[in-house]
């Protein structure tokens, strides 16, 4: 496709062509409900994440670290906290766990809701996105040129029936 046309393809749906929203926080894992209190009450006092881990890392004790996730990792088992309910700063304890009546405290440090790609880094997408569209046109206009004189069912329900191996691998 013409770069002019891909141009203008950025323009219009610019808003498609964002980062997926990102977040940075800390999590430290406790054993018990005092040591979440305790972790807790000092971040709100303005004790950084990055100094508690060090002293921890000091001591031999691993029982925090920094997570950076994106939003479309769903997998996260804090997913809706960082994402959704907290926000830059925010302290939140969560526990007790009911398997084993652990605690986890969690400081939302960064998020942002995504970034705008430049046109350059799209530029291929772009133009992905325009050679399917075409195709889509130039299927849709086949099917409707021989619609009138064939019939055209669909019988998605079939598919699966069709047997899709290779005659050279049995």
């Amino acid at each position: 496709m013409p770069p002019a046309e891909r141009r203008k393809y950025y323009e219009k749906y610019q808003q498609r062509f964002v980062t997926s929203p990102n977040a940075r926080y800390a999590m430290f894992y406790l054993p018990n409900q005092q040591g979440a209190d305790s972790i807790a009450t000092r971040l709100r006092k303005g004790v950084k994440a990055e100094k508690i881990l060090r002293e921890d890392s000091l001591r031999g004790v691993a029982r925090g670290r920094i997570q950076a996730r994106r939003r479309d990792d769903i997998d996260n088992p804090f997913f809706r906290q960082v994402f959704f309910d907290m926000k830059v700063g925010d302290i939140m304890r969560v526990g007790p766990d009911p398997d084993n009546g652990t605690y986890n405290v969690i400081q939302l440090l960064y998020r942002d809701s995504g970034k705008p790609v430049p046109f350059d880094e799209a530029d291929v997408q772009i133009d992905e996105y325009l050679r399917q569209e075409a195709s889509e046109k130039l299927l849709h206009e086949f099917i409707a040129r021989h619609s009138k004189r064939m019939k055209i069912e669909s019988h998605p329900e079939l598919v699966m029936q069709i047997r899709l191996v290779d005659p050279a691998t049995e």
